[in-house]
């Protein structure tokens, strides 16, 4: 029944996993290709978002957001964390700042934090 999208899903898998390019298949429809382009206009900065974070004078340099991220986007730089465009918008740096001084797009300020009991830093 779904032999030719099981093939597709098998040659997308083989260019993932070796890397390699290829040319996105795009739907006929005009409601499809709409919403292709626009995603894939944001998917193309999805990295630049973490210019949205910021950082307020409550932040002590602990450097646990440094830690906790997946991957390693952040340095401290005079004492302040700094994103460097590779991130997955995890928010684990928000999550796991003891001093509430991240936030993001000034979305998070009021909002409670949770640091999973299981993680250890």
């Amino acid at each position: 029944m779904f032999e030719k999208e099981e093939k597709k899903v098998k040659n997308i898998s083989s260019l993932v996993r070796n890397r390699k390019k290829s040319d996105i298949e795009k739907s006929h429809l005009i409601i499809d290709r709409v919403f292709t382009n626009h995603f894939y206009k944001d998917v193309a900065n999805f990295h630049e978002a973490d210019r949205n974070f910021t950082v307020n004078n409550k932040c002590i340099s602990c450097g646990l957001c440094v830690k906790r991220c997946p991957v390693n986007n952040i340095t401290i730089n005079e004492g302040k964390p700094v994103w460097n465009h590779k991130c997955e918008l995890c928010l684990a740096c928000i999550q796991s700042c003891s001093s509430e001084a991240i936030n993001y797009a000034g979305k998070t300020e009021k909002r409670k934090r949770y640091l999973n009991p299981n993680v250890k830093l």
